[in-house]
């Protein structure tokens, strides 16, 4: 028979799938101890004792990629199909194997085999690495194959361990540690970098199997697990449950129905459960617990919930249904007493004196207002609806008092009841005078006064700039011929035409003064004055005369002359505006009318105007002479007679 060669390495003693991290050790005798957990330095080479000594992913491997038909490491069935004579069992199946002729091959050592006489042969060294087990000989293959131990994985089973304590050395991704192996020894294993095993295809073969167990808060239960063709499989063992009276062990602790003798029990039904005292015979459970009844108000727990009457009203809330409950409002008044028995009032106020209370009654004045919508809910004179009287009191209800029955109409004056009058007094509230044309209205001794007018003034010549009460600034276009100013001094009588300001006549600039030259200066934009001596004015009819002075420019000589002999001299002096102007006379009808005229010389009342008169002058006398039936005036130092007319 032809079998495919390849290499077989002593890695296929890795057991992978369905192992937990080992935590506790069986010794030879299958017993096991608590193990230390591992500290995760497996990788590393650290033992889980804190040992230092671990060798760890040691390659141990047969080289057997050239092997022939007899030579080691060849696939056999029999010891005739090889040169040794020895077929030999491996986690992979069965090979050729060599004589201890030279050293044997990494992952071998050297034995006696006992086929006849004794012979040594090269045996692999941890045949049972990572297989199910027991007790500690399910992981030794002969009598010579020694320190192998069965190590506790816990719940998930044991499984066998590989010696290393020799050499240190270990199967490629194993770890030598240090491990609890029963009795409160330790020795090195090796032990999976992964803490899982899998099924070698030898322990599959051999179905090997170990215990293991299922536990909960109920207890464990025993099981065991067995390499076949699709692995290892799951744990068969119960799951621990409560114990019931049922003839079985439900928490596998190895006693059947091991109730406690009074235990409790419990009765179902559609209308709850109930608990009482049990017995068990036989398999057979007696209860002496009640049957759950529909609640009622009767002051019991009816259907086992641990509630009293729980589906009826309690409206103190103190545990007692209202059925049954002497005061159902806990105020300290009995219901049969209480004018409000659902609703704590230990006052009992009933301000209507009917049969509510005012606690529970909907309308506490009994004015046919309810409370909720009753500004007085004491008051039955005041509700919604009612007179609104001057009283300082809010009478219908309405939010406002005494509803501006003294209301004047002027935002001016408070106006508020006093008694059952009206008083109105001044204020100095801000206010609206009705026009838009002033700003900051305010109220002044009861009337409301516009302050801070609007300034409508658009600063253009040509616009007619007003303020209408309602609408406020306007600004329209000036009709033509209305006065404007063009900016220019040395123009006068400026008017607006086609909204636009054109220049008026030339400025004379003159300032009644004869004794100045007037212009105006367009580059300068002002009047000049240029004072003068030139001319000479007189008064044909009045003996004075008057000239510029040449001394004093723009200033004026007035002279004073004799009517009768000529003589003249300066009067006195003034400032040109009158000079060469004839000093007014009025109009006249009759000679007192004259009287008003210049004194130093007489004036009689001609055509309607006064005139010089200087017929009738005596001269050299300072009184009429001889009498004067007139007015008699002494001008230029001579006395003369008017005559009244």
């Amino acid at each position: 028979m032809r079998r495919t060669r390849g290499l077989l390495s002593i890695a296929m003693v890795a057991l992978v799938a369905g192992c937990g991290s080992p935590d506790v050790v069986g010794g030879a005798d299958g017993t096991g101890t608590d193990a230390p957990e591992s500290d995760g330095a497996a990788d590393s080479g650290a033992e889980t004792t804190g040992l230092n000594d671990a060798v760890a992913d040691t390659e141990l491997e047969i080289d057997v990629v050239q092997a022939k038909p007899g030579e080691f490491g060849y696939p056999c069935d029999a010891n005739d199909e090889c040169f040794s004579g020895f077929c030999v069992p491996t986690p992979g199946g069965s090979v050729c194997t060599q004589l201890c002729e030279s050293a044997c091959p990494d992952g071998f050592v050297c034995r006696p085999q006992l086929q006849g006489d004794v012979t040594f042969v090269c045996l692999p060294k941890w045949l049972y690495l990572c297989s199910p087990c027991n007790v500690a000989s399910d992981c030794t293959q002969s009598a010579s194959d020694v320190g192998h131990f069965c190590i506790d994985y816990g719940a998930e089973g044991h499984f066998c361990g590989g010696e290393c304590k020799s050499d240190g050395r270990c199967p490629a991704n194993y770890s030598c540690q240090n491990v609890p192996v029963g009795g409160g020894v330790i020795e090195k294993q090796c032990v999976p970098d992964s803490q899982t095993c899998e099924c070698s295809p030898l322990a599959v073969q051999l179905q090997l199997d170990t215990t293991c167990t299922v536990t909960n808060e109920f207890g464990s239960c025993r099981g065991s697990r067995v390499c076949s063709p699709n692995g290892l499989t799951a744990c068969d063992a119960l799951t621990p449950a409560a114990e019931t009276c049922n003839g079985q062990d439900d928490n596998c602790n190895g006693a059947t129905d091991d109730l406690p003798p009074d235990y409790q029990c419990a009765k179902q039904n559609a209308n709850g459960v109930c608990l009482g005292k049990g017995t068990c015979v036989g398999g057979v459970e007696i209860c002496d617990a009640p049957s759950a009844q529909p609640e009622v108000c009767d002051g019991t727990d009816n259907d086992c919930d641990n509630a009293t009457d729980e589906s009826f009203v309690d409206t103190d809330i103190d545990g007692k249904a209202d059925c049954v409950d002497e005061d159902d409002d806990d105020d300290g008044v009995p219901d049969t007493s209480d004018n409000c028995p659902l609703v704590k009032n230990a006052d009992q106020a009933n301000n209507d004196g009917d049969a509510q209370g005012d606690a529970c009654d909907p309308d506490d004045d009994n004015d046919s207002v309810p409370d909720e919508t009753d500004c007085a809910p004491l008051d039955g004179n005041v509700k919604p609806g009612a007179i609104e009287l001057c009283d300082n009191i809010d009478n219908d209800c309405n939010g406002k008092t005494d509803d501006n029955l003294c209301d004047d109409g002027n935002p001016c004056t408070d106006d508020k009841c006093q008694g059952t009058d009206c008083v109105h007094t001044p204020n100095n509230n801000p206010c609206d005078d009705g026009t838009v044309c002033t700003q900051s209205d305010k109220c002044v001794d009861g009337v409301c006064k516009g302050n801070n007018p609007l300034d409508c003034n658009d600063n253009k010549p040509c616009t007619e700039d007003k303020c209408d009460p309602v609408t406020g600034c306007s600004n329209l276009v000036a009709p033509n011929g209305f006065p404007c100013e063009d900016g220019s001094v040395c123009t006068i009588n400026d008017t607006c035409v086609e909204g636009k300001c054109k220049a008026g006549v030339q400025n004379p600039c003159n300032d009644n003064n004869v004794c100045t030259i007037d212009f105006c200066d367009a580059l300068q934009q002002t009047c000049v004055h240029q004072p003068t001596t030139a001319g000479e004015f007189t008064n044909p009819s009045n003996p004075n005369f008057q000239s510029c002075n040449a001394a004093s420019p723009g200033t004026c000589k007035v002279y004073s002359c004799n009517g009768l002999t000529g003589d003249c001299e300066i009067k006195n002096q003034g400032d040109g505006k009158s000079c060469g102007v004839k000093e007014a006379c009025p109009p006249c009808s009759g000679l007192l009318d004259c009287l008003l005229c210049e004194p130093e010389v007489a004036h009689t009342c001609q055509g309607g105007s006064c005139e010089p008169d200087f017929s009738g002058v005596t001269c050299g006398s300072t009184s009429c002479a001889g009498g004067c039936a007139g007015l008699c005036v002494a001008p230029c130092g001579f006395a003369i007679c008017l005559p009244l007319e």
